[in-house]
Formats: C-alpha cells, sequence, structure tokens
C-alpha cells in the first residue's frame, strides 16, 4: 500500500505536473501510513504473559484502547504538522513559477481567436475571406433586416437585381459611378475598367465539367473569395442592352452542408416551379403580405469537392432553378468580378483567418428549418391552377355550401393574374370553401373586394402548411 502511495506521488509530481506543495503533502502523507503500519505490526507482536489458576498464559494483544487513543493523537499532530509544512511551501514559489513569463502568449485555439479577432463573424465559414470581402459580406447581412422595411418597397421589384447589389457594395463603402448601378453589363464593366478583374467561366453542359474545374483550379486554387460579383448572362461577357438577361449577386459565405452561398434579389417562385414550393423562394410574408415580387437572400449556389492536395475535384450546382446564376446549366455565361480592392486584397495576400470548420447550427440552417412562415397554409390546385377552376366571388351568406354557392359569383379566368395560377394561400375555411389570397389580390380586383372574397371549393384544392409542403 505505501509503494502505491509512493508511486501516485510520483505520477502527480512528474506527470501531471501538481504543485510541488501537493507532492510534499502525498510524500508526508506516505511517510504516516508507514508509521501507522510499523506501530500496528509491533504492538501485534508484543507477547504478555498472564497466570490464572496457576496456569501460564501467553497471549497477542493486537489492539487495546490506550493503543487506538495513542495512534490518533499522533496522527493528529502529525496531521497538523503536514498542513503547517504546506502552507510555508505554499508560500516560496517554486523555480518554474519564479521564472519570467515568456514574451509570447501561448496560442490559442483557431475558435477562440477567431472569436476575439473577428466576433462579427461568429458561426460563419468561407471558401476564402479577405478584409473587403468581409465588409462586403457584412453589408450583405445587415441588408437582409433593411429590405424588410416599407421603404425599399421599390428595391423589391424585378429589373433591380443590380440596383440591390450596388446599394450592399456602397454599403460597404464601395462607391460606384451611376451608370453602374443599375445594370449589370454596365456593373461589370466598371470593374474591368477600374483595375478589377472578370473571370468568364466555361459553359457547362451536363456532366462534361472538366473545362470548368480546371479554370477554377487555375484562378482560383486558393478559394473563391467572399465579396466576388456573380453574374449570369445570355451572351459572354454580358455584352447585351437588355438587362432583363442577366442577374447579378454577391458571394457570401458557407452553410451548414458546405454550399457557396449567394447574397442577390431572389426571383425564385412557386410560379417558376408549376407550384412546387422550394426552400430559399421568395418568403410568403415577402410575396402575399407585403406583395413584393423579389426578396434580398440568401440562396446556396454550388458545392465544391476537393482532393488531398486542394484542388477542386467536382462542382455541384445545388439550385438549377436559378438557371441564370447556374454554372451547369449551359444557358448562361457566369461571370465571376473581383473588384479593385478585392484584388488587391488577392494579390497583395492579405487574408483573414476565419471558421474553416462547417458550422451546424448556423443561420442558414436556422432560417430553413425555422422559417416563421413555416406556419402558414398555402394551397395548390391539382390541374393548372385558378384559370380553370370554379373560383367565385362575393360573401358567403347562410350556414350552408349551396347556399354560399348561391351568394358567391363566377367571374372570368382572364382576370386572374398569372402569378395566382400555382399557389395561394388559405386566409379561412367555411362550410367546404377556402377563401384565399394570392399576389396582388387586391390591385386586381380593389382594396373593397379583394381581400377575403374570392372563394374556391375545398375539393379543388390541396392545403397544407409551408412545413408540410417542404417536408421538413
Amino acid at each position: 500500500m505505501v509503494l502505491i502511495l509512493l508511486v501516485w506521488c510520483h505520477f502527480l509530481g512528474e506527470v501531471q505536473s501538481v504543485d510541488p506543495s501537493d507532492t510534499a503533502f502525498c510524500l508526508l502523507c506516505s511517510a504516516y501510513v508507514l508509521m501507522l503500519f510499523s506501530e500496528t505490526f509491533h504492538n501485534c507482536s508484543t507477547v504478555r504473559f498472564e497466570v490464572k489458576g496457576g496456569v501460564l498464559i501467553e497471549k497477542y494483544y493486537l489492539m487495546d484502547a490506550r493503543f487506538v487513543k495513542h495512534v490518533f493523537l499522533k496522527g493528529m499532530i502529525f496531521f497538523g504538522v503536514c498542513l503547517v509544512l504546506v502552507g510555508c511551501l505554499e508560500k516560496f514559489p517554486s523555480a518554474e513559477q519564479q521564472a519570467p513569463p515568456p514574451s509570447a502568449s501561448p496560442p490559442r485555439p483557431q475558435s477562440q481567436e477567431i472569436r476575439v479577432k473577428n466576433p462579427d463573424l461568429d458561426g460563419y465559414a468561407f471558401d476564402r475571406l479577405n478584409p473587403t470581402g468581409k465588409k462586403i459580406f457584412l453589408a450583405a447581412r445587415e441588408y437582409l433586416k433593411i429590405q424588410k422595411t416599407p421603404q425599399y418597397h421599390n428595391y423589391a421589384q424585378p429589373l433591380q437585381c443590380a440596383v440591390n447589389v450596388a446599394y450592399v457594395l456602397e454599403r460597404a463603402g464601395i462607391k460606384l459611378p451611376y451608370n453602374a448601378t443599375f445594370a449589370v453589363p454596365n456593373l461589370l464593366q466598371y470593374i474591368k475598367s477600374s483595375g478589377g478583374k472578370v473571370h468568364v467561366l466555361p459553359l457547362s453542359h451536363g456532366q462534361d465539367r472538366q473545362s470548368l474545374l480546371d479554370y477554377l483550379n487555375t484562378h482560383f486554387s486558393k478559394g473563391l473569395p467572399a465579396g466576388a460579383v456573380v453574374a449570369g448572362c445570355t451572351v459572354a461577357h454580358c455584352d447585351t442592352s437588355n438587362y432583363a438577361e442577366a442577374h447579378v449577386s454577391l458571394l457570401g459565405d458557407i452553410n451548414h452542408r458546405g454550399e457557396l452561398m449567394l447574397y442577390h434579389n431572389n426571383w425564385l417562385r412557386p410560379n417558376s416551379t408549376k407550384g412546387v414550393r422550394k426552400p430559399y423562394m421568395v418568403s410568403v410574408s415577402h410575396f402575399y403580405d407585403l406583395e413584393r415580387p423579389r426578396e434580398w437572400m440568401a440562396t446556396p449556389w454550388i458545392r465544391l469537392e476537393r482532393n488531398e492536395q486542394g484542388r477542386i475535384k467536382q462542382l455541384h450546382s445545388i439550385m438549377p432553378d436559378l438557371d441564370d446564376l447556374d454554372p451547369l446549366g449551359g444557358k448562361y455565361y457566369i461571370s465571376i468580378g473581383l473588384l479593385p480592392s478585392l484584388l488587391s486584397d488577392i494579390e497583395e495576400q492579405r487574408e483573414l483567418k476565419h471558421h474553416r470548420l462547417i458550422i451546424k447550427d448556423n443561420p442558414h440552417k436556422n432560417i430553413v428549418e425555422d422559417h416563421p412562415d413555416h406556419h402558414r397554409t398555402l394551397c395548390r390546385s391539382p390541374v393548372k391552377g385558378l384559370k380553370v377552376m370554379d373560383a367565385r366571388r362575393g360573401l358567403p351568406q347562410g350556414p350552408l355550401y349551396t347556399e354560399m354557392y348561391a351568394a358567391l359569383r363566377p367571374y372570368r379566368s382572364a382576370l386572374i393574374p398569372y402569378n395566382s395560377t400555382f399557389e395561394f394561400i388559405s386566409l379561412k375555411k367555411s362550410h367546404g370553401w377556402h377563401s384565399i389570397k394570392f399576389y396582388a389580390v387586391d390591385r386586381y380586383f380593389g382594396e373593397r373586394e379583394g381581400a377575403q372574397s374570392v372563394w374556391v371549393e375545398d375539393r379543388h384544392v390541396r392545403c397544407k402548411s409551408q412545413r408540410e409542403w417542404l417536408n421538413l
């Protein structure tokens, strides 16, 4: 037992680098245990003789009351001496404690260092990050909140993608000339003429993507930088005067699935996918409540697979429905523009340390799984939408289906806008009828009898919550 205690004390003192006073205390306790064992052995070996009835009797006494009291008192005194000795040892620092601290502080874990240097990037991951890219990314994230205010209603409209990108760049401290703020071709031309660089990616059709991978490995071997301008045009170099043939975005961070995110004035709505609602579409509240057909938001773009040497070996397109930003669709030329300040950061290797780990509970995961619109009831026609349904207008009368049917009057399907063809929201249900709302219903029918006055029969529609439609 004493040997075990001694080994344990050596382990504490040498392996664990415990304070020397603790090691001394261990050794003293070991000595005390050794003393107790020796006294007990001595007492056990004591022989006493007694005479009873004229017969000499030999007896071995293990412990009597006096011996227990003697050992207890001696132990208490010894223990007190140990405590005094340990207290004295603590007042005198060891040689290691007296040594001056090293000039450089010990390195901290990467995650802690990142939080100290870039606390506003905590929770985000990037393929590559530079000081200019950080400013653009933070401005793009802030614009998610700003554009929901009423004064930005005109920004969330068609043909405003370049206007939104230019506004975010200006919030990041990058001033653009006026002609570069309202058209994608003008923006790309400004980047080239002002000292930046525009990379036009090779067209890729289906599985034939080797030329695209080779180009990315040649020009973006260290990663795609956040803050880059990503545009899609129907012609190379976006040399077109038709602004509707182009779309533009800003490259941001990486989501929880390792997908690069684009921040842009998103146009994808259910009428673009024949009523099939998917994640990262214009939100229900934005489209139906605010009547905005566009929404500044982050959508997944591509996912890159790299080998052990860091070279891109595979590229996956995440949202082919956004065809004007799809590098594998074969219809749009994708350009990656590096603004002059961003290009200067890259050439001078001004890099920012950032999270390279994919954060599982980052904001993109939370917004997909816990979007506030998930509780909204969305309806879809199993045929071709409202244009071929027996939709009726008016105010319901009577508690029966037949009474409501008689009170509601049909109207010409030509009055129904194209945006409402595939999806609409249910406001309430009464006696087999749904009161529905579709995009800009008041604009088509007037505020007085527009909202809550269009009805469809329950048997003609399928209604579920957005969470159920998305299979979350």
